[in-house]
């Protein structure tokens, strides 16, 4: 707990993802028994970057471990580690937090820290974590950074409300002044889906938004104007500009068409091409009887194989005159 025991040996996987690196670290000092105590304890953080040799050489010791060692293996992307190493160990998955308890949490560090963070950038910082106690503490960092106070701005509320007005102006003046205090058009885009998200939820499932009662209610009442079909849209939108993003030469750009596209007039919901296609096919009506279905290909009874040129063969040419 206090970080000073000798037996405790952390082992960054990132950096040090060559075999060598883990035949040094590891698999040479397990043999050795802990100064005291009964464990020695090996944390191996980001296990999914280590290479494929170092895999094996990791492997081959969690198969044959000493009975004086104990494995921690960490990892953000479990289905990045290979299925050998994931059958030899007991999965223990980490959960968001309560955001009772991140607030509580939040407090505290503010307090211990003698910091001055405004009660708006407090809401501001619960949002942006997510539930991640680190995630909170990065975006808590940020705030304090920045004199504790966080701009109207910073907060995706003006784009759901202008969605649900359908104002591309305020959209698009929302994005500015977002840019123009620093944040980048990723980021900002995460964060307006973010949001659609808790709306999203709100509307389906209300049990399930981590947001303080004040938010919570403010999150309600967007989440009733604008309506699950819209909100849905929009995310839908949004997450095809995050991927597009990767490769654009202007972020923005794209965010700002996806913004108008969502706020236009005549922009449907999700339904909308749907039900077109169904009135389509409706108003095709059924097959006519009277025109005959299209002749399978000959087989060969020899063969049992459809003939090559079967069709051509036996339709009628017509005669020359």
């Amino acid at each position: 707990a206090a970080g000073t025991g000798f037996n405790v040996i952390e082992f960054d996987a990132a950096s040090n993802t060559q075999v060598d690196k883990i035949r040094e670290l590891i698999i040479e000092n397990v043999k050795y028994a802990p100064t005291r105590g009964r464990y020695k304890i090996y944390i191996v953080d980001e296990v999914h970057m280590l290479s494929k040799p170092a895999e094996a050489a990791l492997l081959k010791r969690l198969e044959e471990p000493p009975p004086h060692v104990v494995f921690v293996l960490a990892t953000t992307d479990p289905q990045k580690v290979s299925e050998t190493i994931r059958s030899r160990t007991q999965h223990l998955q980490f959960h968001l937090l309560p955001i009772s308890d991140l607030e509580s949490h939040v407090r505290y560090v503010i307090k211990d820290a003698n910091l001055k963070v405004s009660e708006d950038a407090i809401q501001h910082v619960l949002h942006q974590g997510g539930g991640s106690a680190r995630d909170t503490l990065s975006a808590l960092e940020l705030v304090a950074a920045a004199g504790g106070e966080v701009d109207a701005q910073q907060s995706a509320t003006d784009f759901v409300e202008a969605l649900i007005n359908k104002d591309a102006s305020l959209a698009l003046s929302s994005t500015a002044r977002a840019i123009q205090h620093g944040a980048d058009p990723r980021s900002l885009t995460e964060d307006v889906v973010r949001a659609l998200r808790e709306c999203f939820l709100s509307a389906i499932a209300p049990e399930l938004v981590q947001l303080p009662d004040g938010q919570r209610e403010l999150v309600a009442d967007q989440a009733r104007r604008l309506g699950t079909p819209r909100t849905v849209r929009a995310i839908e939108v949004l997450g095809e500009v995050l991927i597009e993003m990767r490769h654009a030469p202007d972020a923005r750009l794209l965010l700002e068409v996806a913004l108008v596209k969502l706020t236009s007039s005549t922009e449907a919901n999700d339904l909308g091409p749907i039900i077109a296609r169904l009135e389509r096919l409706e108003s095709a009506g059924p097959r006519d009887s009277s025109v005959p279905a299209p002749r399978p290909a000959p087989v060969n009874p020899a063969t049992c194989k459809v003939q090559v040129g079967g069709k051509a063969k036996t339709a009628t040419l017509p005669r020359d005159p």
